[in-house]
């Protein structure tokens, strides 16, 4: 037959066939992984509301606890995992954590340890900060409760803000100086978080270091805790979790993947001559992509090659 290669053949071209690790065939896919944990994505506009009403407050209530003329601006506000948030503090940091009464929830406003080692010099009546040296060190006894005092006197004095933003009372629970510390929530877990710059007018050159480096100051709280609708979250999460139940299920069940070599047309005659080590001529080259069917659907392109002794296909392309 002069279609048909004989064994030799047939053995010199699988050998020519472009292996397992062949550069020259380009990956054009991305892997994706089903069980993969998504976060959901809310609607950050009442967040960003209270931030612009809430920097205000505390612009008048730190102008008129320090008696200086305080700045508060409010620079971002945007979705954030805890890692992603204790990535961007160094110790120390004045954490406050604060609960509310009546939802089980905790948030946090914590400043960096520019703003906190000048409020500590403006509470003891300090007239200026530019020749401090701030040092990486851990605040002291007598700083620690300063911190909470300004703390305390700024819940109390925004507390209607805060208990109508939250829709619901509020109080301190602790204080940490170590963003390593905060754990009571997972890693991964999202929340808003308000960016505020803190900064002081009218102190002329000896106070140019606070108006020229603002301190940093953070309002971070979970989702939940100023969602209006949460059962509108809770049904989210239910099918969330169900979504994740099922991929995890039908994950295992198996399918049936084929891959076609090529085709052949061949007269009946051929066919009945057909004998051992005759070798059909196929339509496709050994470099071609061959079509690979997933349940007896084309689904993928891929490149025919030898791994670890056997027949294997490097898919190339998705269909």
């Amino acid at each position: 037959m002069s279609k048909v290669l004989s064994q030799e053949e047939v053995e010199a071209l699988i050998n020519n066939l472009p292996q397992e690790d062949d550069e020259s065939v380009k990956k054009s896919y991305k892997k994706y992984d089903f069980k993969e944990k998504r976060s959901l994505n809310f609607d950050f506009e009442k967040l960003d509301n209270f931030a612009d009403k809430f920097c205000e407050d505390l612009k008048s209530f730190l102008s008129v606890f320090f008696m200086k003329n305080m700045k508060v601006k409010k620079t971002k506000v945007s979705s954030v995992t805890l890692k992603e948030f204790k990535e961007r503090l160094k110790f120390p940091t004045g954490i406050g954590i604060f609960k509310l009464a009546s939802q089980d929830e905790l948030f946090l406003i914590a400043i960096d340890d520019t703003t906190a080692f000048a409020f500590i010099e403006l509470f003891f009546g300090g007239i200026s900060i530019s020749e401090r040296n701030f040092e990486d060190r851990s605040f002291t006894i007598i700083e620690q409760k300063v911190i909470k005092k300004i703390y305390y006197e700024i819940i109390n004095n925004l507390k209607e803000r805060l208990s109508s933003f939250f829709k619901s009372d509020l109080y301190m629970k602790d204080f940490e100086m170590s963003p390593q510390h905060i754990s009571f929530w997972s890693e991964k877990e999202r929340f808003g978080l308000i960016e505020m710059d803190i900064s002081m007018d009218d102190f002329g050159s000896s106070m140019a270091f606070l108006e020229d480096v603002a301190g940093k100051m953070y309002f971070l709280s979970p989702v939940q805790a100023f969602l209006e609708n949460k059962d509108l979250l809770d049904k989210k999460e239910e099918s969330k979790f169900i979504n994740e139940k099922m991929l995890s299920t039908v994950s295992y069940i198996p399918l049936e993947l084929m891959v076609e070599l090529g085709k052949a047309t061949l007269e009946l005659q051929e066919i009945l001559n057909l004998k051992l080590n005759d070798v059909v001529i196929l339509d496709k080259y050994v470099n071609q992509e061959l079509d690979v069917y997933l349940e007896g659907r084309l689904k993928f392109k891929g490149i025919h090659g030898i791994s670890k002794g056997m027949h294997s296909l490097k898919i190339s392309r998705k269909i």
